[in-house]
């Protein structure tokens, strides 16, 4: 009830924004959803572009999309389950659109990108978690009233905020040059050469 209640108080508003956006901009009424429906599932076009694995956006889209990131937001999403339904509201919704994206035989992991916000929540829950932990146990101290309370926890942080940034680092910076740089650059390439054309009057 908690999802549909706060999907009915958010996602009402922005459906009828949503309509009156599209009504000024196609001058008439439409539902893109609905067209989307059509246009990929029932009249099956988007096979044009190519068909993927059903688990496609499982094995391919994930991993691409949160690198090396995933087992943050695999963690996360394990301890949002562990506290309770309120917390595990958000993986459920994400769940279930990639379920429903995973329906239309064309797929590109570019069509989850709305996604990301929500693996990146859990990814913080899971470091905030592991910043947090040690190595060792917990060894009780006095009550509060003798001058000590709570427990102490002995031995080290198991991970530290350096290492983790560094982690993030060093598995995502070189990456991201040689895809931006290297792989497929030929988009890059080809402005040179218009801008040339451009400045020569061609």
């Amino acid at each position: 009830m908690y999802i549909v209640k706060w999907t009915l108080v958010v996602g009402l508003p922005a459906v009828a924004f949503m309509l009156l956006i599209d009504r000024l901009g196609y001058k008439r009424w439409v539902f893109p959803p609905y067209q989307f429906y059509l246009f990929n599932v029932h009249e099956g076009l988007a096979t044009w572009f190519g068909e993927s694995p059903p688990l496609y956006h499982l094995y391919v889209s994930m991993p691409i999309l949160f690198t090396s990131m995933l087992p943050f937001v695999l963690h996360g999403a394990y301890l949002a389950f562990a506290r309770g339904k309120t917390a595990v509201g958000p993986a459920v919704v994400a769940v279930a659109a990639m379920f429903v994206f995973s329906m239309v035989p064309h797929m590109e992991y570019r069509f989850l990108y709305p996604l990301l916000p929500i693996g990146f929540m859990y990814a913080a829950v899971s470091i905030n978690s592991l910043v947090g932990a040690r190595s060792g146990n917990l060894e009780k101290r006095p009550p509060k009233n003798s001058g000590n309370a709570g427990a102490r926890i002995k031995g080290r942080r198991l991970w530290s905020t350096r290492s983790i940034v560094a982690y993030l680092l060093v598995t995502n910076v070189p990456a991201s040059l040689y895809l931006n740089l290297v792989h497929q650059r030929g988009v890059i390439d080809v402005m040179a050469y218009l801008r040339a054309e451009a400045q020569s009057g061609h």
